[in-house]
């Protein structure tokens, strides 16, 4: 019989020990519904925000806006800054106004000047589910200076 060379002999007593039978299980769909909104405080996030936007548009001294468009902050609550929860819901291209990118504690938003005031009408009425979901997890929406 030839000799084991390796130095340590193979480990007969394994440390991992499984205790449970592996099971096919469904994988979770991703996606928003209906259990993510956050019905506590969507009212009241949607008076809020829609406020705070009605407040942007009809300042004197807007935000500093370039080519008709101005950069906002949307802060989250801090239950709800994830990646999986980017309010992706809050921004509709009818409103010219999207994400740009994350920034500390939320997502810098880009919008129309000109379209601010239709933006908060959405704010207030918005029905779809992705929307509300959104709107109740952001806390704040203010302008950059």
């Amino acid at each position: 019989m030839a000799k084991d060379d390796r130095g340590n002999p193979p480990l007969l007593n394994p440390v991992l020990e499984l205790r449970k039978d592996p099971l096919p299980q469904r994988a979770q769909g991703g996606g928003v519904g209906k259990k993510d909104i956050v019905h506590e405080r969507l009212q009241a996030q949607r008076d809020a925000l829609a406020s705070a936007v009605e407040a942007i548009a009809a300042d004197s001294r807007p935000v500093v806006a370039h080519g008709g468009r101005l950069h906002l902050v949307a802060r989250m609550f801090a239950d709800s800054y994830a990646p999986s929860k980017t309010p992706t819901g809050l921004v509709d291209d009818r409103f010219d106004c999207r994400l740009v990118a994350p920034v500390r504690g939320g997502y810098l938003i880009e919008a129309a000047t000109a379209k601010l005031r239709f933006w908060a009408n959405y704010l207030r009425t918005a029905v779809s589910i992705e929307a509300m979901v959104a709107i109740s997890r952001v806390a704040e929406i203010r302008g950059i200076m």
